[in-house]
């Protein structure tokens, strides 16, 4: 069977292991996704199997669209909720203050990747050099967010619909 797939990626699996299972369950040739989630993600994967992989670069290219939740008030030393906690303040962004920021994202802008990412450095993603102890930093790279919806805020969290550009952290 050739094709495109949606897949529900469930919390706690790599988009990796999301793939090699698909592929040794229904016994595809290849498989691959058309972009990584976090472990700690949930959500829906564009899966190519077989001959559809050969297409996967027309996809690779597209904007996202992602719903995220994101803490006030604390720092990790992976810039993620998996991190270990590395700075906390009581004095809480208000409101208005949160969404001005936010929205200030929209546009084009040059990003730094996170140590903590799947971009490859000689092959080998950054995250593995970052628990290494060895933090490589790749040139900025530009990203546009397209559009913030949906923001809700509440007290130390907001979470928003984020439209952007592949490669966005």
């Amino acid at each position: 069977m050739d094709g495109f797939f949606l897949l529900n990626k469930e919390k706690g699996i790599t988009s990796n292991q999301l793939v090699q299972n698909i592929k040794k369950s229904l016994k595809f040739k290849k498989v691959g996704h058309l972009g990584t989630l976090d472990p700690m993600a949930t959500g829906l994967m564009v899966i190519a199997a077989n001959r559809a992989t050969k297409f996967s670069s027309y996809f690779l290219e597209s904007d996202k669209s992602y719903y995220a939740t994101v803490k006030l008030g604390c720092s990790t030393d992976t810039d993620d909720a998996q991190g270990k906690i590395i700075e906390t303040s009581d004095n809480l962004p208000t409101e208005e203050h949160t969404h001005k920021v936010l929205y200030s994202f929209i546009g084009q802008s040059l990003q730094m990747a996170p140590f903590y990412s799947a971009l490859k450095h000689k092959g080998k993603p950054l995250y593995k050099y970052a628990r290494e102890g060895d933090l490589i930093s790749k040139p900025p790279r530009e990203i546009n967010v397209f559009s913030i919806k949906d923001f809700i805020f509440d007290h130390d969290e907001c979470s928003f619909l984020i439209h952007c550009s592949k490669g966005t952290y």
